[in-house]
């Protein structure tokens, strides 16, 4: 029997653990064209060029205690935190920023997930009269979807 799919089929893993609570996430992935139009040419080409991924997500923000502050403060710490200490980091390197995060949807116990390497580019963090406490994040993707089972 076909579904439809729903909100409470969506799914955000940090690592392998589920993201706390998510409301929404949103992915966008882009492909830059490279024109490759030459002279003579009536018609403009173009190739694919480089990809990148963006997104967004509503997660819930809750702890359980001060040592359990749960998955949302892992993301969460990654922007909202006080300043490094200066030193020198070597280009090219992998990020210690990185977070692996999965994209997907549950139906019954099977997911279909995107897996990838994502930053955290902005946080905000909304309270409100008689409302659960939500954190707003925008990511980017840093490389390639390591792993697409949709």
């Amino acid at each position: 029997m076909a579904q439809f799919l729903t909100g409470k089929n969506g799914v955000l893993l940090i690592g392998t653990e589920e993201a706390a609570k998510v409301q929404t996430w949103q992915y966008t992935q882009n492909t830059e064209l490279a024109d490759v139009t030459s002279l003579g040419d009536s018609d403009r080409k173009q190739f694919y060029g480089v990809r990148s991924g963006t997104g967004t997500a509503r997660i819930f923000f809750y702890f359980t205690s001060s040592s359990d502050k749960g998955n949302a403060s892992v993301i969460l710490n990654k922007v909202i935190r006080p300043q490094k200490e200066t030193g020198l980091t070597n280009q090219g390197e992998a990020s210690v920023d990185d977070l692996v995060l999965s994209l997907g949807y549950r139906v019954d116990s099977t997911s279909y997930l995107m897996k990838f390497k994502a930053q955290i580019s902005s946080a905000t963090i909304a309270f409100s009269q008689g409302d659960v406490v939500a954190a707003d994040i925008s990511f980017q993707t840093d490389g390639p979807l390591e792993t697409v089972s949709i």
